[in-house]
C-alpha cells in the first residue's frame, strides 16, 4: 500500500459517497481510481472525519446496508489509510480557515490532513477548495479529469 514512488491520493468524503451510493458518470469515473487503490497502484488516504460525514444520511434513513458498505470500504480490509484527527491536523485546519474565512471546518480538516500526509492529489467534486499549488485537484465531475490523471500514471 505504501510502496516507493506511488502517488499519494487523498479522498474527500464525496469520493466515497460517489463510489458507494452513486450511479452514472461520477461513479464510472471514480471506479478505476478506487480499483488502482485496491490493486496497490495508488496510495489512498482519507481522514477519520470521513466516517462521520458519510454515515449521516444512511443512519438518518435507517439504511443499514449503505452504512455497512461505508464501514466496509473505510475498514482496514481496504487499502485506504485512515488519517487521525490529531491536534496538529486540527491546528493546521484552524490556520487554513484563518486564511480562508469562508472555508467550512470539515473542508479545512480534509485539506490539513492531505497536506500533513504529503498527498500530491486531492480527489473531490468541490472545485472551490483552496489547495496548495503542490496538490492537484482531481474532480470526478469533470469528464476528463480522472481519465487524464490515471493516464499519466506509470
Amino acid at each position: 500500500m505504501t510502496g516507493p514512488g506511488l502517488e499519494r491520493v487523498y479522498l474527500d468524503a464525496n469520493s466515497f459517497i460517489g463510489i458507494v451510493e452513486g450511479t452514472g458518470p461520477r461513479t464510472d469515473r471514480l471506479t478505476p481510481l478506487f480499483d488502482r487503490i485496491a490493486e496497490g497502484r495508488l496510495v489512498g488516504l482519507t481522514s477519520e472525519l470521513t466516517v462521520a460525514e458519510v454515515l449521516v444520511h444512511p443512519l438518518r434513513r435507517g439504511d443499514d446496508e449503505t452504512a455497512g458498505a461505508y464501514r466496509d470500504i473505510l475498514s482496514p480490509r481496504w487499502p485506504i489509510a485512515m488519517l487521525a484527527m490529531d491536534v496538529a491536523t486540527l491546528e493546521a485546519a484552524a490556520a487554513t480557515r484563518a486564511r480562508f474565512p469562508r472555508l467550512k471546518l470539515p473542508d479545512a480538516i480534509h485539506i490539513a490532513a492531505c497536506m500533513r500526509a504529503a498527498c500530491s492529489v486531492f480527489v473531490s467534486a468541490d472545485r472551490e477548495l483552496p489547495l496548495p499549488k503542490a496538490v492537484r485537484l482531481v474532480n470526478p465531475d469533470d469528464p476528463l479529469d480522472v481519465d487524464r490523471f490515471l493516464a499519466a500514471l506509470p
